[in-house]
């Protein structure tokens, strides 16, 4: 289901202008907003952290599968063929 939420156009900068959120260096305003959205959601700036297959189930929705190549030894084939069934 998809949310809208609404932003202001201010972004949290530090004593010399320089920001202290996500930002892109091609100046693509999109990452800073849909970061300050995402914080909106989570009570401001002052956030605990996350991790990224959190952040990508309140984005969009997804359920990911986490796969550590260290820990887990799968031949290459069957992790193929997972990727491929997910895609």
């Amino acid at each position: 289901m998809w949310r809208g939420i609404q932003v202001d156009d201010y972004l949290p900068v530090n004593d010399w202008g320089q920001f202290i959120c996500a930002y892109s260096s091609r100046g693509k305003l999109w990452v800073s907003l849909i970061e300050k959205a995402y914080l909106k959601l989570h009570g401001g700036y002052e956030f605990l952290g996350s991790n990224s297959s959190r952040d990508l189930y309140i984005l969009t929705g997804w359920l990911p599968e986490t796969f550590h190549f260290k820990k887990d030894s799968t031949d290459p084939n069957v992790l193929w063929a997972k990727v491929l069934k997910g895609y």
